[in-house]
């Protein structure tokens, strides 16, 4: 019987090709394509007379691939650290920390504000966060982690906790000298701020993107043997990568007329004057991409300063800190919120881990709501909402957009406050279990919250992103 060539590949991808093809295939972010396209079905084929059955031998079935498994895992796998990125022709990176001191020492703008230019994950940037809240404690603060709200929100119980609501409290109980931080964090010398990436590791693009990195893999090869570090170690090790997705998607839905840009810690009592420091500071010299966006959000940002600000500043101190702003067309702008998906979970036996790569999420994450809600009220009266980048490290990404929504603003800000005079005043009292269950209001803040997770607009998906060449290490280093 003759076999044509096209069906003898078919039977060799779909039932022979062995388990190590398919996992090499999975680190290197690729698929073993199904070869059904090849066979010509509706084929005539010749009448052939019946002969009897020969005996063969039954064939063993191929083993079923297995997920990976490991002890190490390698949160590094092709990753493109933030240094590259601040390179890329399509991004706005933030100046180097001698220039933001010097410009502390020059500009008429309260220092704070100038200080939102200060590069994140720095001794400067960490020290001003000391007795402010943050995006990563606000829903705690908000009282959504207790066991009543958490049940409504269905967090889960790795992220609820009272616990969270008491190390919150504590945290903004630290009373600290602010003069005198601010005076530290403008003191000049001792700059720990990365190098900026050199420009020859981005080549013009040859295929997806409208350039291509070509830079080296992250030397890096520390091991992570739980993974719940892992996890929470990928976020932080694989932010490049996302903050990369979201430009290319963006720069590509919008054809070139945005520009996304990076920020340090927003106060929130200097919100618009933040804004328009990183604009003339960092975002807008010398040209470069988006230009006109910039110009756009310098001239709307003049006018919002002739108008009186929209709310009093709150009795809690706020600094939030975006992984980044998109600047629109007509001078708009959104905070940018990456959220890496890690591909490890808890494993049995001798391996501590297996990798499980369920991909982007689709939705938005209730207990992520008070965040980018705290995120959008401290990038100012022209932020109209979020941009959050779902990244997954070999199925792709997913960007869903949340708009501002100032009467839920508002009411967060108002149990901020007071959580703040109740816990963090003059006392040294934790707040009780479930401390706003009996507040008038909460119940109908739970549900809003409820609401705008489930209306978050999927703004589009990409089946793959933009990564660093092939890592021979795969995702496990043991």
């Amino acid at each position: 019987m003759r076999i044509s060539l096209p069906l003898l590949m078919s039977a060799l991808v779909r039932g022979f090709a062995p388990p190590s093809v398919v996992f090499r295939a999975i680190e290197r972010g690729e698929a073993l394509a199904a070869a059904d396209d090849a066979m010509d079905v509706d084929a005539p084929v010749a009448p052939q007379k019946k002969a009897k059955k020969a005996k063969t031998k039954k064939r063993r079935a191929a083993p079923k691939a297995q997920p990976r498994r490991g002890s190490a895992a390698n949160v590094y796998w092709r990753a493109i650290p933030m240094r590259a990125v601040r390179a890329h022709p399509l991004y706005r990176s933030l100046p180097p920390q001698r220039e933001v001191v010097a410009r502390g020492a020059s500009s008429n703008a309260p220092k704070l504000a100038v200080a939102a230019a200060l590069e994140q994950d720095t001794w400067r940037w960490d020290a001003l966060h000391a007795g402010r809240l943050t995006g990563a404690r606000v829903a705690a603060a908000c009282g959504l982690l207790e066991a009543d709200a958490a049940l409504k929100l269905r967090v889960p119980r790795s992220l609820s906790g009272h616990g969270r609501a008491v190390a919150a409290a504590q945290h903004l109980r630290h009373r600290v000298d602010a003069e005198g931080v601010v005076a530290a964090v403008f003191a000049e010398g001792d700059y720990d701020d990365e190098k900026l990436g050199d420009a020859s590791c981005w080549a013009p693009g040859r295929g997806l993107y409208a350039v291509d990195y070509v830079g080296g893999l992250d030397g890096t090869a520390r091991a992570f043997r739980d993974p719940s570090s892992a996890r929470m170690a990928w976020g932080k090790t694989q932010e490049g990568v996302g903050v990369l997705a979201a430009v290319n998607f963006i720069d590509a839905r919008h054809r070139g007329a945005c520009v996304v840009a990076e920020t340090g810690m927003l106060p929130g009592e200097h919100a618009d004057a933040a804004i328009a420091e990183l604009l003339e500071a960092a975002w807008l010299p010398p040209g470069g991409a988006g230009v006109a966006c910039l110009e756009a959000l310098r001239f709307r940002l003049a006018e919002a300063a002739k108008r009186p600000p929209p709310r009093a500043a709150t009795a809690v101190p706020i600094g939030a800190s975006p992984d980044g702003v998109v600047v629109y067309g007509d001078g708009s702008l959104d905070v940018l919120e990456v959220k890496s998906v890690a591909p490890f979970s808890r494993a049995t036996g001798a391996a501590s881990m297996e990798l499980r790569d369920r991909g982007p999420h689709d939705a938005l994450a209730t207990w992520h709501v008070p965040q980018l809600m705290l995120e959008i009220h401290a990038a100012g009266s022209l932020c109209g909402g979020a941009v959050v980048a779902s990244v997954s490290a070999t199925r792709g990404a997913c960007f869903l957009r949340v708009p501002r929504d100032d009467a839920y603003i508002r009411a967060m800000l108002d149990l901020l406050d007071a959580f703040y005079e109740r816990f963090c005043g003059g006392g040294d009292a934790d707040p009780p279990a479930c401390f706003n269950a009996d507040l008038p209001g909460f119940d109908d803040f739970v549900d809003r919250t409820n609401a705008i997770a489930a209306n978050a607009t999927l703004l589009g998906r990409t089946d793959g992103v933009q990564r660093a060449r092939c890592d021979d290490r795969g995702f496990f280093l043991a």
